[in-house]
């Protein structure tokens, strides 16, 4: 399993659009999400945070936030959760939460990590 940040909005939506769209109203959120984003890049305060989670080199999973808001897990499987805080917390302070189904959203916000690892708002 491998988790990778993207930095680029066209890509990330083009790789994840086809797992997104194949299931829209469990992914309402994230797809509506990214859809803005494409036609207004202004309307987020900061930039956004794309990750895909890749499992064997083909993509399984896929999270967005638009900070200050929470992490849009809909679309990343609950064994992911762990590696992908962990991905997470070296690069971006603040992660509030996650939103999404319970059984994606519980397990990432369960993770096990030190406490000088947590996110911060600082």
């Amino acid at each position: 399993m491998k988790a990778r940040l993207h930095h680029d909005l066209a890509e990330f939506t083009a790789l994840t659009r086809p797992l997104l769209e194949a299931d829209p109203i469990r992914h309402s959120i994230a797809l509506t999400v990214l859809a803005l984003l494409s036609r207004v890049p202004e309307v987020a305060a900061s930039p956004p945070v794309l990750l895909s989670v890749h499992r064997e080199g083909v993509l399984a999973g896929a999270a967005v936030r638009t900070p200050p808001h929470d992490l849009i897990v809909s679309g990343l499987p609950a064994e992911y959760a762990g590696a992908v805080v962990e991905v997470l917390v070296p690069s971006y302070q603040g992660l509030p939460g996650t939103v999404g189904p319970r059984s994606e959203g519980e397990p990432s916000l369960q993770c096990d990590l030190p406490a000088d690892r947590l996110p911060s708002d600082a």
